[in-house]
Protein backbone atom coordinates (compact mmCIF):
# COMPACT_ATOMS: atom_id res chain seq x y z
CA UNK A 1 0.00 0.00 0.00
CA UNK A 2 3.00 2.27 0.54
CA UNK A 3 4.46 1.80 -2.72
CA UNK A 4 1.10 2.85 -4.19
CA UNK A 5 0.96 5.96 -1.66
CA UNK A 6 4.03 6.80 -3.24
CA UNK A 7 3.25 6.03 -6.96
CA UNK A 8 -0.27 8.39 -6.66
CA UNK A 9 1.57 11.06 -4.93
CA UNK A 10 4.42 11.40 -7.74
CA UNK A 11 1.37 11.11 -10.30
CA UNK A 12 -0.15 14.05 -9.16
CA UNK A 13 2.38 16.27 -8.05
CA UNK A 14 3.04 19.23 -10.02
CA UNK A 15 6.36 19.47 -10.48
CA UNK A 16 6.58 16.20 -11.05
CA UNK A 17 9.70 15.44 -13.73
CA UNK A 18 8.87 12.82 -16.28
CA UNK A 19 12.24 11.97 -16.76
CA UNK A 20 12.60 10.31 -13.10
CA UNK A 21 11.16 6.98 -12.58
CA UNK A 22 10.58 5.13 -9.89
CA UNK A 23 9.73 1.52 -10.38
CA UNK A 24 8.34 -1.11 -7.56
CA UNK A 25 12.11 -2.23 -6.79
CA UNK A 26 13.53 1.00 -6.69
CA UNK A 27 10.21 2.33 -4.04
CA UNK A 28 10.67 -0.62 -2.18
CA UNK A 29 14.67 -0.11 -1.21
CA UNK A 30 13.93 3.36 -0.91
CA UNK A 31 11.13 3.04 1.90
CA UNK A 32 12.82 0.38 3.14
CA UNK A 33 15.84 3.07 4.27
CA UNK A 34 13.43 5.71 5.41
CA UNK A 35 10.99 3.89 7.70
CA UNK A 36 9.79 0.95 9.61
CA UNK A 37 6.48 -1.01 9.45
CA UNK A 38 5.33 -2.80 12.67
CA UNK A 39 2.60 -5.53 13.16
CA UNK A 40 0.58 -4.54 16.49
CA UNK A 41 -0.74 -7.19 18.45
CA UNK A 42 -4.51 -6.25 17.46
CA UNK A 43 -3.37 -6.58 13.76
CA UNK A 44 -3.12 -3.01 12.91
CA UNK A 45 0.23 -1.51 10.95
CA UNK A 46 2.58 1.04 12.67
CA UNK A 47 4.48 3.33 9.99
CA UNK A 48 7.38 5.27 11.76
CA UNK A 49 10.39 6.80 10.11
CA UNK A 50 13.16 4.25 10.12
CA UNK A 51 14.99 7.16 13.06
CA UNK A 52 14.45 10.68 14.56
CA UNK A 53 17.41 12.16 11.98
CA UNK A 54 15.26 10.89 8.81
CA UNK A 55 13.00 13.19 9.30
CA UNK A 56 15.63 15.66 10.19
CA UNK A 57 17.25 14.33 6.82
CA UNK A 58 14.07 14.46 4.47
CA UNK A 59 13.65 18.40 5.46
CA UNK A 60 17.02 19.36 4.88
CA UNK A 61 17.43 21.93 1.62
CA UNK A 62 20.02 19.04 0.63
CA UNK A 63 17.08 16.89 -0.42
CA UNK A 64 14.16 19.59 -1.80
CA UNK A 65 17.35 20.69 -4.38
CA UNK A 66 18.31 17.30 -5.33
CA UNK A 67 17.21 14.04 -7.26
CA UNK A 68 15.21 12.54 -4.34
CA UNK A 69 12.84 16.22 -4.34
CA UNK A 70 9.79 14.36 -4.61
CA UNK A 71 10.46 12.66 -1.22
CA UNK A 72 11.28 16.32 0.15
CA UNK A 73 8.97 17.05 3.44
CA UNK A 74 8.32 20.82 3.81
CA UNK A 75 6.22 21.38 6.94
CA UNK A 76 4.25 24.17 5.09
CA UNK A 77 3.91 21.92 1.57
CA UNK A 78 3.43 17.76 2.68
CA UNK A 79 0.16 18.66 4.41
CA UNK A 80 -1.78 20.23 1.42
CA UNK A 81 -0.36 17.59 -0.74
CA UNK A 82 -1.71 14.45 1.48
CA UNK A 83 -5.07 15.75 1.24
CA UNK A 84 -4.56 16.33 -2.30
CA UNK A 85 -3.78 12.70 -3.14
CA UNK A 86 -6.19 11.28 -0.69
CA UNK A 87 -9.10 13.18 -2.30
CA UNK A 88 -7.76 12.43 -5.73
CA UNK A 89 -7.92 9.00 -5.07
CA UNK A 90 -11.49 9.11 -2.98
CA UNK A 91 -12.46 10.49 -6.12
CA UNK A 92 -11.49 7.79 -8.49
CA UNK A 93 -12.87 5.11 -6.28
CA UNK A 94 -12.95 1.84 -7.52
CA UNK A 95 -14.96 -1.63 -6.26
CA UNK A 96 -13.27 -2.52 -3.26
CA UNK A 97 -13.62 -5.26 -0.49
CA UNK A 98 -15.42 -2.50 1.82
CA UNK A 99 -18.18 -2.66 -0.86
CA UNK A 100 -18.40 -6.53 -0.81
CA UNK A 101 -18.77 -7.03 2.63
CA UNK A 102 -21.77 -5.05 2.85
CA UNK A 103 -23.72 -5.95 5.65
CA UNK A 104 -21.84 -9.12 6.77
CA UNK A 105 -18.53 -7.12 7.65
CA UNK A 106 -17.29 -7.37 11.68
CA UNK A 107 -14.60 -3.95 12.61
CA UNK A 108 -11.67 -6.35 11.72
CA UNK A 109 -13.00 -6.93 8.48
CA UNK A 110 -13.60 -3.43 7.95
CA UNK A 111 -9.76 -2.80 9.28
CA UNK A 112 -8.43 -5.26 7.31
CA UNK A 113 -10.37 -3.62 4.13
CA UNK A 114 -9.25 -0.55 4.57
CA UNK A 115 -5.74 -1.35 4.59
CA UNK A 116 -5.70 -3.62 1.47
CA UNK A 117 -5.18 -1.19 -0.83
CA UNK A 118 -4.38 2.90 -1.05
CA UNK A 119 -7.51 3.36 -2.91
CA UNK A 120 -9.39 1.67 0.51
CA UNK A 121 -6.81 3.58 2.51
CA UNK A 122 -7.65 6.86 1.11
CA UNK A 123 -11.90 6.67 1.19
CA UNK A 124 -11.12 5.87 5.16
CA UNK A 125 -9.27 8.97 5.26
CA UNK A 126 -11.11 11.46 3.50
CA UNK A 127 -13.60 12.03 6.26
CA UNK A 128 -10.41 11.97 8.78
CA UNK A 129 -9.22 14.85 6.03
CA UNK A 130 -12.42 16.81 5.72
CA UNK A 131 -12.95 16.73 9.99
CA UNK A 132 -9.41 18.32 10.99
CA UNK A 133 -7.77 20.21 8.28
CA UNK A 134 -10.69 22.43 6.99
CA UNK A 135 -8.32 25.78 7.24
CA UNK A 136 -6.19 24.03 4.97
CA UNK A 137 -8.31 23.52 2.36
CA UNK A 138 -9.59 26.45 2.34
CA UNK A 139 -6.63 27.76 1.81
CA UNK A 140 -5.55 26.55 -1.54
CA UNK A 141 -8.08 26.61 -4.58
CA UNK A 142 -7.47 23.12 -5.97
CA UNK A 143 -8.29 21.52 -2.23
CA UNK A 144 -11.31 23.56 -3.33
CA UNK A 145 -12.00 22.56 -6.12
CA UNK A 146 -11.74 19.09 -5.39
CA UNK A 147 -13.77 18.44 -2.55
CA UNK A 148 -16.02 20.37 -4.28
CA UNK A 149 -16.30 17.64 -7.04
CA UNK A 150 -16.25 14.87 -4.55
CA UNK A 151 -19.63 16.48 -2.91
CA UNK A 152 -21.03 16.63 -6.41
CA UNK A 153 -23.75 13.35 -6.33
CA UNK A 154 -23.74 13.52 -10.06
CA UNK A 155 -20.68 12.07 -10.54
CA UNK A 156 -20.13 8.83 -10.67
CA UNK A 157 -17.80 8.21 -7.94
CA UNK A 158 -20.45 9.03 -5.59
CA UNK A 159 -22.61 6.74 -5.19
CA UNK A 160 -19.79 4.06 -4.77
CA UNK A 161 -18.02 6.32 -2.30
CA UNK A 162 -21.61 7.16 -0.01
CA UNK A 163 -22.34 3.55 0.32
CA UNK A 164 -18.41 2.65 1.04
CA UNK A 165 -18.32 4.98 4.10
CA UNK A 166 -21.72 4.17 5.63
CA UNK A 167 -19.90 0.46 5.56
CA UNK A 168 -16.69 2.20 7.37
CA UNK A 169 -19.08 4.43 10.03
CA UNK A 170 -21.68 1.43 10.56
CA UNK A 171 -18.68 -1.14 11.47
CA UNK A 172 -16.13 0.67 12.78
CA UNK A 173 -17.25 4.14 14.52
CA UNK A 174 -14.38 5.84 12.74
CA UNK A 175 -15.52 9.34 12.56
CA UNK A 176 -17.47 9.43 15.46
CA UNK A 177 -14.92 10.50 18.13
CA UNK A 178 -14.37 13.74 15.67
CA UNK A 179 -17.81 14.48 15.32
CA UNK A 180 -20.63 13.83 17.69
CA UNK A 181 -23.40 14.62 14.85
CA UNK A 182 -22.27 12.48 12.56
CA UNK A 183 -25.89 11.80 11.23
CA UNK A 184 -25.16 15.01 9.53
CA UNK A 185 -22.71 13.78 7.03
CA UNK A 186 -23.15 14.01 3.96
CA UNK A 187 -23.27 10.09 2.83
CA UNK A 188 -26.68 9.95 5.03
CA UNK A 189 -28.45 11.62 2.82
CA UNK A 190 -30.11 9.96 0.02
CA UNK A 191 -31.68 11.99 -2.82
CA UNK A 192 -34.72 11.18 -4.23
CA UNK A 193 -33.45 12.11 -7.73
CA UNK A 194 -30.36 13.78 -9.05
CA UNK A 195 -30.49 17.56 -8.58
CA UNK A 196 -31.22 19.79 -11.49
CA UNK A 197 -28.40 22.07 -10.34
CA UNK A 198 -25.79 19.47 -8.53
CA UNK A 199 -24.27 22.84 -6.82
CA UNK A 200 -26.98 22.95 -4.85
CA UNK A 201 -26.22 20.15 -3.24
CA UNK A 202 -22.23 20.79 -3.00
CA UNK A 203 -22.98 23.84 -0.57
CA UNK A 204 -26.36 21.38 1.19
CA UNK A 205 -22.95 19.34 2.07
CA UNK A 206 -20.39 21.95 2.91
CA UNK A 207 -23.04 23.04 5.33
CA UNK A 208 -22.97 19.80 6.84
CA UNK A 209 -20.01 19.41 7.38
CA UNK A 210 -18.29 19.21 10.95
CA UNK A 211 -20.32 21.55 13.83
CA UNK A 212 -16.87 22.44 15.79
CA UNK A 213 -15.37 23.83 12.29
CA UNK A 214 -18.66 24.78 11.36
CA UNK A 215 -17.19 28.78 10.32
CA UNK A 216 -14.15 27.57 7.56
CA UNK A 217 -16.95 25.72 5.88
CA UNK A 218 -19.18 28.50 6.35
CA UNK A 219 -16.45 30.15 4.56
CA UNK A 220 -16.02 27.39 1.51
CA UNK A 221 -19.38 27.81 0.73
CA UNK A 222 -19.44 31.59 0.49
CA UNK A 223 -16.09 30.98 -1.57
CA UNK A 224 -18.52 28.78 -3.75
CA UNK A 225 -21.76 30.75 -4.29
CA UNK A 226 -19.99 33.50 -4.82
CA UNK A 227 -17.88 31.51 -8.38
CA UNK A 228 -21.30 30.16 -9.31
CA UNK A 229 -24.98 31.43 -10.19
CA UNK A 230 -26.08 32.16 -7.08
CA UNK A 231 -29.54 32.76 -7.87
CA UNK A 232 -30.38 29.22 -9.66
CA UNK A 233 -28.51 27.32 -6.28
CA UNK A 234 -30.59 29.36 -4.11
CA UNK A 235 -33.72 28.61 -5.80
CA UNK A 236 -33.50 25.12 -7.15
CA UNK A 237 -34.74 22.15 -5.04
CA UNK A 238 -33.57 19.17 -3.64
CA UNK A 239 -35.44 16.19 -2.44
CA UNK A 240 -33.63 13.55 -0.27
CA UNK A 241 -34.19 11.49 2.80
CA UNK A 242 -31.65 11.55 6.03
CA UNK A 243 -31.84 10.49 9.67
CA UNK A 244 -31.64 12.87 12.08
CA UNK A 245 -30.58 12.91 15.74
CA UNK A 246 -34.07 14.05 17.40
CA UNK A 247 -36.60 11.67 19.21
CA UNK A 248 -40.77 12.86 17.42
CA UNK A 249 -43.46 10.72 18.37
CA UNK A 250 -43.56 9.45 14.75
CA UNK A 251 -42.60 10.65 10.63
CA UNK A 252 -39.43 9.30 10.14
CA UNK A 253 -39.91 5.77 7.75
CA UNK A 254 -38.33 1.94 8.32
CA UNK A 255 -34.87 3.15 7.95
CA UNK A 256 -35.15 5.56 10.22
CA UNK A 257 -34.91 8.69 7.61
CA UNK A 258 -37.35 11.61 7.42
CA UNK A 259 -37.86 13.16 4.18
CA UNK A 260 -37.18 16.90 3.00
CA UNK A 261 -38.30 18.93 0.21
CA UNK A 262 -37.44 22.27 -1.28
CA UNK A 263 -34.91 25.28 -1.57
CA UNK A 264 -31.98 25.19 0.77
CA UNK A 265 -33.69 28.24 2.92
CA UNK A 266 -36.52 25.82 3.05
CA UNK A 267 -34.72 23.14 3.89
CA UNK A 268 -32.34 24.96 6.62
CA UNK A 269 -35.83 25.98 8.09
CA UNK A 270 -36.78 22.34 8.50
CA UNK A 271 -33.39 21.40 10.50
CA UNK A 272 -34.60 24.41 13.06
CA UNK A 273 -36.92 21.38 14.65
CA UNK A 274 -33.75 19.19 15.25
CA UNK A 275 -30.84 21.73 15.98
CA UNK A 276 -30.27 23.85 18.91
CA UNK A 277 -27.66 25.61 16.12
CA UNK A 278 -29.54 28.50 13.48
CA UNK A 279 -25.73 29.24 12.15
CA UNK A 280 -26.64 27.18 8.76
CA UNK A 281 -30.26 29.20 8.13
CA UNK A 282 -28.83 32.45 9.19
CA UNK A 283 -26.23 31.62 6.60
CA UNK A 284 -28.62 31.11 3.91
CA UNK A 285 -30.91 33.88 4.77
CA UNK A 286 -28.04 36.46 4.43
CA UNK A 287 -27.19 34.54 0.92
CA UNK A 288 -30.31 34.49 -0.71
CA UNK A 289 -32.06 37.74 0.46
CA UNK A 290 -34.50 38.14 -1.41
CA UNK A 291 -34.88 34.89 -3.20
CA UNK A 292 -37.43 33.16 -0.94
CA UNK A 293 -41.07 33.85 1.16
CA UNK A 294 -41.07 34.66 4.30
CA UNK A 295 -44.30 33.69 5.29
CA UNK A 296 -43.33 30.13 4.19
CA UNK A 297 -40.08 30.35 6.45
CA UNK A 298 -42.15 31.65 9.19
CA UNK A 299 -44.46 28.58 8.15
CA UNK A 300 -41.87 25.33 8.37
CA UNK A 301 -40.09 27.16 11.42
CA UNK A 302 -43.38 27.82 13.64
CA UNK A 303 -42.74 24.14 15.13
CA UNK A 304 -38.98 24.74 16.00
CA UNK A 305 -38.27 24.90 19.77
CA UNK A 306 -35.79 23.41 21.88
CA UNK A 307 -35.53 23.78 25.69
CA UNK A 308 -31.60 24.85 25.68
CA UNK A 309 -30.53 28.20 27.39
CA UNK A 310 -34.04 29.29 28.28
CA UNK A 311 -34.37 32.59 29.73
CA UNK A 312 -37.32 32.88 32.13
CA UNK A 313 -39.71 29.89 30.47
CA UNK A 314 -39.33 32.26 27.58
CA UNK A 315 -37.34 30.74 25.21
CA UNK A 316 -35.76 34.07 24.03
CA UNK A 317 -33.34 31.91 21.67
CA UNK A 318 -32.70 32.16 17.84
CA UNK A 319 -35.96 30.72 16.69
CA UNK A 320 -37.45 33.67 18.33
CA UNK A 321 -35.77 36.22 16.51
CA UNK A 322 -36.12 33.87 12.81
CA UNK A 323 -39.74 34.38 13.55
CA UNK A 324 -39.34 37.80 14.58
CA UNK A 325 -37.51 38.79 11.71
CA UNK A 326 -39.67 36.38 8.75
CA UNK A 327 -42.62 38.74 10.69
CA UNK A 328 -40.60 41.69 10.07
CA UNK A 329 -39.82 40.66 6.50
CA UNK A 330 -43.80 40.35 5.89
CA UNK A 331 -44.26 37.21 6.57
CA UNK A 332 -47.91 36.78 7.43
CA UNK A 333 -48.95 34.43 10.69
CA UNK A 334 -52.35 33.85 9.12
CA UNK A 335 -51.13 32.30 5.85
CA UNK A 336 -54.04 31.09 3.29
CA UNK A 337 -54.54 27.54 1.99
CA UNK A 338 -52.66 25.39 5.07
CA UNK A 339 -53.41 22.40 7.05
CA UNK A 340 -51.88 23.96 10.13
CA UNK A 341 -51.59 27.45 11.16
CA UNK A 342 -48.06 28.44 12.59
CA UNK A 343 -49.65 29.22 16.04
CA UNK A 344 -50.95 25.72 16.02
CA UNK A 345 -47.09 24.21 15.43
CA UNK A 346 -46.13 27.14 18.07
CA UNK A 347 -48.59 26.01 20.56
CA UNK A 348 -47.71 22.13 20.16
CA UNK A 349 -44.12 22.90 20.53
CA UNK A 350 -44.89 24.48 23.60
CA UNK A 351 -42.69 27.33 22.32
CA UNK A 352 -43.98 30.41 24.60
CA UNK A 353 -41.72 32.98 22.83
CA UNK A 354 -42.75 31.93 19.59
CA UNK A 355 -46.81 31.65 20.71
CA UNK A 356 -46.90 35.17 21.89
CA UNK A 357 -44.50 36.76 18.33
CA UNK A 358 -47.21 35.12 16.35
CA UNK A 359 -50.43 36.46 18.82
CA UNK A 360 -48.71 40.08 18.76
CA UNK A 361 -48.47 40.07 14.92
CA UNK A 362 -52.05 39.51 14.62
CA UNK A 363 -52.04 35.57 14.24
CA UNK A 364 -56.44 34.10 14.68
CA UNK A 365 -56.03 32.19 18.31
CA UNK A 366 -58.99 30.48 16.81
CA UNK A 367 -57.67 29.31 13.39
CA UNK A 368 -58.16 25.48 13.16
CA UNK A 369 -56.53 25.05 9.73
CA UNK A 370 -57.79 25.06 6.60
CA UNK A 371 -60.16 21.98 5.86
CA UNK A 372 -58.82 22.17 2.21
CA UNK A 373 -55.52 23.21 2.87
CA UNK A 374 -52.29 21.54 1.70
CA UNK A 375 -50.88 18.96 4.25
CA UNK A 376 -47.13 18.45 5.86
CA UNK A 377 -45.82 15.47 3.72
CA UNK A 378 -45.76 12.63 5.19
CA UNK A 379 -42.61 10.82 6.39
CA UNK A 380 -41.23 14.97 7.04
CA UNK A 381 -40.52 16.43 10.22
CA UNK A 382 -43.11 18.19 9.63
CA UNK A 383 -45.57 15.38 9.18
CA UNK A 384 -46.30 15.30 12.66
CA UNK A 385 -48.52 18.73 12.86
CA UNK A 386 -50.76 17.07 10.46
CA UNK A 387 -52.96 15.75 13.49
CA UNK A 388 -53.52 19.25 15.03
CA UNK A 389 -55.52 20.18 11.93
CA UNK A 390 -59.15 21.27 13.59
CA UNK A 391 -57.97 21.14 16.66
CA UNK A 392 -58.09 24.93 18.41
CA UNK A 393 -54.55 26.48 19.58
CA UNK A 394 -56.35 26.47 23.15
CA UNK A 395 -57.04 22.57 23.00
CA UNK A 396 -54.06 21.95 21.66
CA UNK A 397 -52.25 23.61 24.52
CA UNK A 398 -54.66 21.57 27.01
CA UNK A 399 -54.50 18.32 25.51
CA UNK A 400 -52.01 17.18 23.04
CA UNK A 401 -48.54 16.02 23.98
CA UNK A 402 -45.51 18.27 23.22
CA UNK A 403 -44.59 17.35 19.80
CA UNK A 404 -41.13 16.20 21.68
CA UNK A 405 -42.18 14.80 24.52
CA UNK A 406 -38.50 13.86 26.05
CA UNK A 407 -37.30 17.43 26.17
CA UNK A 408 -40.97 18.41 27.64
CA UNK A 409 -40.11 17.17 31.05
CA UNK A 410 -40.45 18.95 33.87
CA UNK A 411 -41.63 22.05 31.65
CA UNK A 412 -45.28 21.72 32.12
CA UNK A 413 -45.46 25.61 33.62
CA UNK A 414 -45.15 26.47 29.83
CA UNK A 415 -47.91 25.16 28.84
CA UNK A 416 -49.81 26.71 31.39
CA UNK A 417 -48.15 30.13 30.77
CA UNK A 418 -49.28 29.31 26.86
CA UNK A 419 -52.63 28.68 28.45
CA UNK A 420 -52.62 32.01 29.98
CA UNK A 421 -51.93 33.84 27.02
CA UNK A 422 -54.04 32.28 24.45
CA UNK A 423 -57.07 33.40 26.71
CA UNK A 424 -55.59 36.97 27.07
CA UNK A 425 -56.17 37.14 23.10
CA UNK A 426 -59.69 35.20 23.13
CA UNK A 427 -58.92 31.54 22.42
CA UNK A 428 -61.61 29.40 22.31
CA UNK A 429 -61.24 25.58 23.56
CA UNK A 430 -63.08 23.74 20.47
CA UNK A 431 -63.09 21.42 17.55
CA UNK A 432 -64.27 21.67 14.11
CA UNK A 433 -65.35 17.77 13.13
CA UNK A 434 -65.63 17.35 9.49
CA UNK A 435 -64.91 14.68 6.67
CA UNK A 436 -61.00 15.28 5.26
CA UNK A 437 -61.21 16.27 1.68
CA UNK A 438 -57.51 17.67 1.47
CA UNK A 439 -55.30 15.47 -0.81
CA UNK A 440 -52.55 17.74 -1.74
CA UNK A 441 -48.96 18.29 0.09
CA UNK A 442 -47.52 22.18 1.11
CA UNK A 443 -44.93 21.82 -2.08
CA UNK A 444 -47.43 20.88 -4.21
CA UNK A 445 -49.64 23.89 -3.81
CA UNK A 446 -47.54 26.88 -2.64
CA UNK A 447 -47.00 29.01 -5.59
CA UNK A 448 -44.14 28.99 -7.83
CA UNK A 449 -43.17 25.13 -6.92
CA UNK A 450 -43.18 22.45 -9.14
CA UNK A 451 -42.87 19.15 -7.97
CA UNK A 452 -41.44 15.97 -9.53
CA UNK A 453 -42.50 12.93 -8.97
CA UNK A 454 -40.71 10.49 -6.64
Amino acid sequence: MLLQAIERSILVHDNFSKSRLYDAEVLRELCGCLINVVVEEDSRIRVSFAHSTVLEFLESPRVAKGLAADFAISKDATLPEVIKIILCEALNIQPNRILELGNFATYKDILKATEATFNCYSINSVVVSLLQWPSTISGRSDLIELLCTLLNPSRPHFDLLCNALQSIHNFTNRFTHFDYHIPQQFWKMIFYELPDIPESAIVLFLLHLPLKEQDEYFRLAAQFLNTKDKRRILQSTLAFKKPVWYKFKGGKDADGKYTFRGTLVEIGAQFTLVSEEFAELNFLLRNAEGLFDPTKILLLSSGSYTYSWEKSGEGYREENDLLDRMLKLGGDPNPEGTWVTPLQMATASWHLGGVRLLLEAGANPNDTGDKQGAKWEEGSLLGIFNNLHGSSPLVICREFECTCKDWAKDKQQLRWKIDALLCEYGAKEFRQIYADTSNSVWWDTWPGNERSAI
